[in-house]
């Protein structure tokens, strides 16, 4: 008997332990089974650039330094909407289908606040249509390159500026309507010019007479005409300044564009040009732009002295040393 009560017991607790549900194991990191990265955040020169706007919206690829002429980059989207690039942008304005302009060659315009339109039609009347809406903008050729690109879809045309996309899409049997020329002009008036997205923005200095330029956003305009400025790029990387020397013209006002693409800050100053800035990480600047005396000059940050470059204007006599050499510089004075 009493085996047969122990019995009943055990069967009893075999019974119970099966009715009752397993534990869930609890994960190790919740929702998705892998973290989700994080983009990088895109080099801007306002901290906090608008996130409205036409088009997509595409993450940023890094773009410290250019690559070789000739380098095939892999970008995140086609076509591309940042990214590293050739160190010549295109000129602005329209290009027919025989000349193809690259992606690489591209993404540097975009960098400068300008809009890509990739279109690619065999037929010569969307061609014409097409052109004829850009040279009809009251500030064309300014901020816009338009090229043939046939890595979208045969009859289609697509917008890109930095960051941002839109297409491609396709015009109606009747060609370019109207429909079509607003939403290619919303997307220019948007991302054109000075756009506050972009890491870089340069006054516009196409043949165009400036008096027949308008500005296209977030400018008042101005009966009085720009002149001309001439743009110096200066990259900052690995603790040191490039291009080397650094050239400018003379007789024309020139205006540095400096992209720091350490993560450390970093001065960029030229004590006889009246230049002193102090960059963050992954930030660039544009100094004001100005004549300067035809020269040699010397060019150091003055976080890390040892980072120096001689900035050249005009053409002057190899044998000149217009400014005072690195050891006789007071970086507390400026």
């Amino acid at each position: 008997m009493r085996r047969l009560i122990a019995a009943g017991i055990a069967g009893l607790m075999v019974a119970a332990m099966a009715c009752t549900p397993a534990a869930t194991p609890t994960p190790l990191i919740s929702g998705s089974p892998f973290p989700t990265p994080t983009p990088t955040p895109p080099r801007a020169l306002t901290p906090t650039a608008s996130l409205s706007g036409p088009g997509e919206r595409v993450a940023v690829m890094p773009s410290v330094n250019h690559v070789p002429n000739g380098a095939t980059v892999t970008y995140n989207s086609i076509p591309p909407t940042s990214g590293s690039h050739y160190a010549q942008p295109a000129q602005d304005g329209f290009f027919p289908p025989e000349t193809v302009l690259a992606d690489e060659t591209i993404v540097h315009n975009l960098e400068h606040s300008e809009v890509v339109i990739s279109y690619n039609f065999k037929d010569a009347k969307l061609v014409d249509q097409l052109r004829k809406v850009l040279t009809d903008r009251a500030n064309y050729p300014c901020y816009v390159v338009a090229r043939y690109y046939t890595k979208i879809p045969e009859g289609s045309i697509a917008l890109s500026a930095w960051t941002r996309k839109d297409g491609p899409f396709f015009p109606t049997s009747d060609g370019i309507t109207p429909l079509v020329v607003e939403r290619i002009n919303a997307f220019l008036d948007a991302y054109a010019g000075h756009n506050g997205i972009a890491p870089e923005w340069f006054p516009c200095t196409s043949s165009m007479p400036a008096a027949q330029r308008t500005p296209t956003r977030g400018a008042v305009a101005t009966a009085t005409p720009t002149p001309a400025v001439a743009n110096t790029h200066v990259h900052i990387a690995q603790f040191a300044f490039s291009p080397l020397p650094v050239k400018a013209p003379a007789n024309t006002a020139v205006q540095f564009t400096v992209v720091n693409g350490d993560t450390t800050s970093h001065t960029f100053t030229i004590a006889d040009l009246g230049i002193d800035r102090e960059l963050a990480g992954n930030t660039s600047f544009n100094s004001d732009p100005k004549l300067y005396k035809e020269g040699r000059y010397t060019l150091v940050c003055r976080i890390h002295p040892s980072m120096q470059a001689q900035v050249i204007i005009g053409n002057p006599p190899v044998a000149s040393n217009l400014n005072p050499t690195p050891t006789t510089f007071d970086p507390y004075a400026y």
